[in-house]
């Protein structure tokens, strides 16, 4: 089965510093409106295959939301990610017959600043909070443009889209996981993977399981310390980052790589400060996390 990212979901106590963290390091967001729930709100950066990071809060400070409260609460950043079905009721129906639990369909929406109102259905599939190990499913009822346009909805009156220069979308989610082989055996026989190529990454700080030609990485901490020359790894705090995310959210997504056209030229459009790291065969470079709340996100080309 293939899989395209839908969208990633990146969770906050507040949408505004996010906005602006994300805007220090070159990537502007544009708000996105009121989900139907009324408690949570999102902004927005769209990339040029359909794919998007979506900024997700509560309208009003430690308000009680009803998907992913604790990482929204806590700061996670990274939380979840949905793939796009033709239908969501049938694919709930073949993943619960492999006996794998599932909930919903559900109908969402979504209210843009003008009123217009974007509509989908949604389900969640696997353990724990949707999309957090198996991503969540997603399938629109009002045009897919409504609800992440080329433009906002109703052209340039509703102002022009935010444009994320030289990044073409979502290539990659990183999946941390307690169990890295339970997590294998989880996603072939969900999807039918292959057996995926596994390697220590001593600059990630992770053994990492990378089913070929899918978006999904999955990444268990290493025994013992990863390689001290990351220059982001300051302290034993950072070496240790994934088992303490682990421990403190849970399996899900840890880090996103994002697919550009030249990584040199994004490296310094975006002045990334780094060399280059290995990524199995390819090349990978990142955003300075500390400037935009610990989200580990990177570009691959």
């Amino acid at each position: 089965m293939q899989l395209k990212i839908d969208h990633v979901v990146v969770a906050g106590s507040a949408l505004t510093p996010m906005k602006e963290a994300f805007a220090s390091v070159g990537l502007k967001t544009e708000f996105g409106g009121i989900h139907s729930n009324e408690i949570t709100h999102m902004a927005y950066l769209p990339f040029d295959d359909g794919s998007y990071l979506e900024l997700l809060s509560t309208r009003q400070p430690r308000a009680l939301s009803p998907l992913w409260h604790r990482h929204i609460l806590n700061d996670a950043g990274l939380c979840a990610w949905a793939i796009e079905v033709p239908n969501v009721a049938d694919e709930v129906q073949r993943v619960a017959e492999l006996g794998v639990p599932v909930d919903g369909p559900f109908h969402m929406s979504r209210k843009w600043p003008d009123g217009a109102m974007a509509e989908w259905d949604m389900a969640t599939i696997g353990e724990g909070e949707p999309g957090t190990l198996l991503p969540f499913l997603i399938k629109d009822r009002t045009p897919r443009e409504l609800r992440i346009p080329p433009y906002r909805p109703g052209g340039a009156e509703r102002g022009a889209r935010p444009r994320a220069d030289r990044l073409m979308g979502i290539h990659t989610v990183v999946l941390g996981v307690r169990h890295l082989e339970k997590a294998i055996a989880l996603y072939r026989r969900v999807y039918g993977f292959a057996e995926p190529e596994i390697v220590d990454n001593p600059l990630f700080g992770a053994r990492l399981a990378r089913f070929a030609d899918t978006p999904v990485v999955l990444a268990t901490p290493m025994r013992g310390r990863p390689d001290p020359r990351a220059a982001r790894y300051e302290d034993e705090e950072d070496q240790d980052w994934l088992e303490t995310r682990l421990h403190r959210f849970g399996d899900g997504p840890a880090a996103c790589l994002l697919r550009i056209y030249d990584l040199e030229m994004v490296i310094e459009r975006f002045e990334m400060n780094q060399d280059p790291e290995p990524w199995f065969d390819q090349q990978i470079a990142w955003f300075d996390d500390l400037k935009v709340g610990g989200v580990r996100l990177g570009v691959i080309g």
